[in-house]
């Protein structure tokens, strides 16, 4: 890892292409000069690429309403009636606005139905940031496609948003809709690029198709500058406010630690997101997982218990803000995809190396026994991949394999199969008031609970962040609902020491179950109507069970 934590320039470990043969003659004559530029030199100073696109009349203008939203940004003296009538004039933003608003993203605790209780509920900053977000979304729906992919490009600018919305609400909860904008015009300088120079912008994407690597890294080599810095330029003639231009031009992380400290605060957290949303757009390989990881929390300042359950979550809450938008965004990947792509890279790393070490034994007896070595090593990283790092019991991807081979068990036996979901009660007290530490102490202690308590009658795992799971066959419901009784007295009981002080854990369980005379069971339902039933048990003032629905 590099000292300023930001994503190192050189590193290798990218979703890049392999180099392939490719025409290296240039696509088009330099400005001016007869000679046609040789392959990779830049086309000019960085200063001359960003006028070029700038000032192209290819570019789309801001749409009006977006402009008014500035004004009223740059305004002190801007009412909230001012900014409500503005945007209520455009019925399609509105809708949008409105949107965005009323999902999980924002947390609103119910449902608002207008501009007016938008800016009540929310906040005036958030309306004026969300609503420009929507603006500018829509500014550039509206541009000709011209063999640009824009399916892979909102894939990666909405993941960038999105994961920089939840990081700030982590630890920046100032810099939430700002982090949200920033990271959904992280992309718009390869995409100004695309439209003023596109001769030039497809030697980029040549360029990288031939000898692999990052696009950045292409786009410094042919046109001197990264489509991050373009985009910085874009938005300051814009004139968006500074510390989103000044986020947007750092976001891959160069010129990052160069930021006055008000502006890097904002940039670190888009370079984080922009980090995390590489990889699950796969320009970083999930074998990154690791270093990815230290990267955004380093960044971000986030815990491990903290980026876990943002990681888990990312993927649906970017769904989620591609329909509000009306967004195509492709094929989208989730964590546990991930988790398990990056083990299998990992055993298939260690076995081809001791592959090649088992080839250069002579005699069949050392071989044999390299062999026998090497399959209880690979068994060992696949108990790994399975193994939640923090609380050394099974983890999500572990489970969710034996929730299916179950299911698909007791059709056959005619079995009942029980699932417990159960989550810490006041969790987020313990990281605030004694710090994560304490917290993934606490973490820890609840699974050891639960796994003693399960022992010989069902399967435990750690679900994310402060929720369990465990999964059963039994032989009926009351035997079901009986050890989730067993599981939450176990916790009770359950005391961490911590610096001089005794906390006390409790958790609330929810119970579901799959009769044998039911319909064909469903694992993704099973762990819905559980995790129902958990709400039910925290409504019901926690510390309790809720049993399974009649």
């Amino acid at each position: 890892m590099p000292p300023t934590g930001t994503w190192a320039e050189n590193t290798n470990l990218t979703g890049s292409r392999p180099p392939r043969a490719h025409d290296r003659r240039a696509l088009g004559p330099e400005r001016g000069r007869r000679r046609r530029r040789r392959w990779g030199e830049p086309m000019s100073q960085p200063s001359d690429i960003i006028d070029l696109v700038c000032q192209s009349k290819s570019l789309p203008a801001l749409p009006a309403t977006a402009m008014e939203v500035l004004r009223l940004t740059q305004s002190d003296r801007a009412s909230a009636d001012e900014l409500a009538e503005v945007i209520s004039h455009d019925p399609s933003l509105t809708a949008k606005l409105l949107k965005m608003v009323n999902s999980p993203l924002f947390g609103v605790r119910r449902e608002v139905s207008s501009v007016q209780q938008a800016v009540a509920m929310a906040g005036q900053r958030a309306v004026r940031v969300t609503a420009l977000s929507v603006s500018l979304t829509d500014m550039v729906k509206a541009q000709r496609e011209d063999g640009f992919d824009f399916v892979s490009y909102w894939r990666s600018s909405l993941t960038t948003a999105v994961a920089g919305r939840l990081l700030a609400q982590s630890t920046a909860a100032d810099l939430v809709d700002e982090a949200f904008v920033a990271g959904l015009l992280s992309q718009i300088g390869r995409l100004a690029a695309h439209r003023a120079i596109p001769e030039r912008y497809a030697e980029v994407i040549a360029h990288r198709e031939a000898n692999g690597g990052r696009l950045r890294d292409a786009e410094r080599e042919i046109l001197g500058v990264t489509g991050a810095g373009i985009g910085r330029a874009l938005l300051q003639k814009w004139s968006l406010p500074n510390a989103i231009c000044a986020a947007v031009g750092a976001c891959q992380g160069e010129g990052l630690l160069e930021l006055p400290e008000p502006q890097q605060r904002l940039a670190r957290l888009v370079h984080a997101a922009v980090v995390t949303a590489d990889l699950f757009c796969s320009e970083i390989a999930a074998g990154a997982l690791d270093q990815v990881k230290s990267v955004v929390r380093s960044c971000a300042g986030l815990g491990e218990t903290e980026l876990e359950a943002i990681l888990t979550e990312l993927d649906a809450h970017v769904r989620q803000a591609a329909a509000d938008l009306s967004l195509e965004i492709g094929a989208t990947a989730d964590y546990s995809e991930i988790r398990e792509q990056a083990a299998m890279e990992l055993a298939m790393l260690s076995v081809q190396a001791e592959a090649e070490r088992t080839a250069t034994v002579s005699r069949a007896a050392e071989a044999e026994a390299e062999a026998r070595r090497l399959n209880e090593e690979k068994k060992h990283i696949i108990e790994v991949a399975s193994t939640d790092a923090l609380t050394q019991i099974p983890n999500r991807a572990a489970f969710e394999k034996r929730l299916d081979e179950m299911l698909a068990g007791a059709r056959r036996g005619g079995e009942i199969v029980g699932l417990l979901m159960l989550d810490v009660d006041h969790f987020k007290r313990f990281n605030d008031t004694h710090g994560h530490q304490a917290g993934d102490e606490v973490l820890r202690s609840v699974a050891a609970a639960l796994r003693s308590a399960c022992r010989g009658s069902a399967f435990a795992a750690r679900w994310g962040g402060e929720e369990f799971i465990a999964v059963g066959e039994f032989g009926s419901e009351s035997a079901a609902l009986a050890l989730a009784e067993k599981v939450r007295r176990a916790i009770e009981s359950e005391s961490v020491a911590w610096d001089g002080q005794t906390l006390a854990v409790t958790a609330s369980v929810g119970v579901a179950v799959c009769r044998p005379d039911e319909s064909p069971a469903d694992a993704e339902a099973l762990v819905a109507a559980a995790d129902a039933r958990l709400y039910d048990a925290k409504r019901a003032g926690r510390n309790r069970v809720a049993p399974a629905a009649a």
